[in-house]
This record gives C-alpha cells, structure tokens and sequence, in this order.
C-alpha cells in the first residue's frame, strides 16, 4: 500500500508545474491601443482588463474574504481538508 502511495505522489509531483517558474513567467494580456493619424487614442481593445498589483498593494479585508471564500477553516486548523 506505501508504494502505491508514494507512486502515485512521485507521479503527480512531477506533473505539478513549477509554481515559482509560473509566478516569474506570469505576463497578461496586454490591451491594445488603436490610434487615429492624429495620435488621438481611438479605441483599447481587451480580453481582460487587468491591472497589476503586488502583495502589499492589496488590502487586508479583500486578502480575507478570498480566504473565507476559499476555506472558512482555513486559520482554525492546521491539516489537509479534501473536497469529496
């Protein structure tokens, strides 16, 4: 049974993207700016509208409320919950 496990994370493991690698690599959409003859911006066009923003820049109570969305447990216990 311990090998199966361990097969069975080794496998997955290796799988699992590099998230510092996804986190260094991370670049949006970025919009376009269509321009007359003029340079009078026109139109922007977009997929998403998106707007960086570090760790710090973001509020604390909007830091919370993902968490609370995410897992209501999440400061109260210290294990691995699985959503069945």
């Amino acid at each position: 049974m311990g090998i199966v496990v361990f097969g069975i994370v080794v496998k997955y493991r290796l799988e699992i993207p590099n998230i510092q690698q996804l986190v260094e690599d991370y670049t949006p959409a970025a919009p376009s700016t269509i321009y007359d003859r003029n340079n009078k911006e026109i139109d922007i066009l977009y997929t998403e509208a998106r707007d960086l923003a570090t760790i710090d820049e973001i509020p604390e109570y909007l830091k919370n409320a993902f968490i609370a969305i995410e897992d209501k447990k999440f400061y109260s216990i210290m294990e691995f919950i699985s959503k069945d």
